[in-house]
């Protein structure tokens, strides 16, 4: 359209927009190449974000306010980033335009940008804007969104729960992810039902749970003992390249993993042998996802955030197996 002197004419300016919207998710996942700085996918976002003016859909709009923002972010440029949301809450109305979005473009791919704000938020250490964002998210937004859509509410708070962990509000966190999601998935389908994600529902609801019992707020039914042998019996094979799309959203499936053993593997009440068995397979599974996050990195794929959370897991996992492997020199000295 940019080519076409009388494009500016054209009525009905909405049948390039979902196509537009698929340029710049091949271009974000590496499908169409690109440079090194994005340029072609930042022209084709501010061309977006023009054509959606002209056309006067405040849903087009924030769609293509959206893109900008995640490409912004995408580059590790928080600020600009952070600056093209405050423009996207100005133009977005969840009880108005969630509907549209999720109609033209598959998911609210506007509603899903305040907990990506949050993250950037939060890298530039600043706390107060990014609750500020999670906030207005679960009083305004959440309660707006199509229920049955559960791919949708994945994306929209898989970001925002983790930002809620790093801040000490796990059990929040939890809450909402089980009250959204998981009660939300039963309900609609059913224990049979199908989501691409939906073996990574027990990995973040343990993850959380084990949170919640470090920081003395609750304690659930499993035990240390179950919660054990479930994360050393399950192969996790379902970390492919479509699960790990997650990355862009702030924590690698792999990383989660490593968490849960490194959490269980300072639980003393735990037998010696099983904490050896957590130690490895938390060390692999976290050195796994630090050279993957990396690779992607190099890749121009910007998860910083990702790396931010895997890089102190590596390293408290190596203290831990230091710590573990002394004590056990100790004891067969004793011996």
């Amino acid at each position: 359209m940019q080519e076409v002197p009388v494009s500016d004419q054209i009525k009905d300016r909405t049948i390039v927009f979902s196509i537009v919207s698929g340029i710049c998710l091949c271009l974000k996942w590496g499908t169409i190449k690109d440079d090194d700085s994005s340029t072609f996918e930042e022209q084709l976002v501010q061309r977006f974000i023009h054509e959606a003016r002209l056309n006067g859909d405040a849903a087009h709009t924030s769609r293509a306010l959206a893109l900008q923002g995640v490409l912004l972010g995408r580059l590790g440029r928080y600020a600009d980033a952070i600056q093209s949301h405050t423009e996207l809450e100005l133009v977005y109305d969840a009880t108005k335009h969630s509907a549209n979005i999720s109609k033209s473009y598959g998911s609210d791919r506007a509603a899903q940008n305040w907990g990506l704000c949050a993250q950037w938020c939060d890298v530039q250490n600043d706390k107060e804007g990014a609750f500020k964002r999670i906030d207005f998210l679960v009083e305004h937004i959440l309660p707006s969104q199509e229920e049955r859509n559960i791919h949708n509410m994945f994306m929209i708070l898989f970001p925002v729960i983790w930002v809620m962990k790093n801040h000490g509000k796990a059990l929040q966190a939890k809450e909402l992810f089980e009250g959204y999601i998981v009660k939300r998935f039963m309900e609609f389908y059913g224990k049979d039902g199908r989501f691409c994600f939906l073996r990574f529902f027990d990995i973040v609801l343990v993850l959380l749970e084990l949170t919640i019992r470090d920081a003395g707020e609750r304690n659930g039914d499993q035990t240390y003992e179950e919660m054990t042998d479930w994360v050393l019996e399950q192969e996790f094979a379902m970390f492919n390249d479509r699960a790990e799309r997650l990355i862009n959203l702030g924590r690698d499936g792999r990383s989660l993993v490593a968490e849960i053993c490194l959490r269980l593997v300072r639980r003393p009440e735990l037998s010696r042998s099983k904490r050896a068995e957590l130690m490895e397979k938390g060390l692999n599974f976290a050195r796994e996802s630090w050279r993957y996050l990396n690779a992607e990195q190099e890749a121009r794929r910007c998860v910083d955030y990702a790396l931010r959370q895997v890089g102190p897991i590596l390293e408290m996992l190596q203290l831990e197996e230091k710590i573990f492997s002394s004590s056990e020199i100790e004891s067969n000295m004793q011996e």
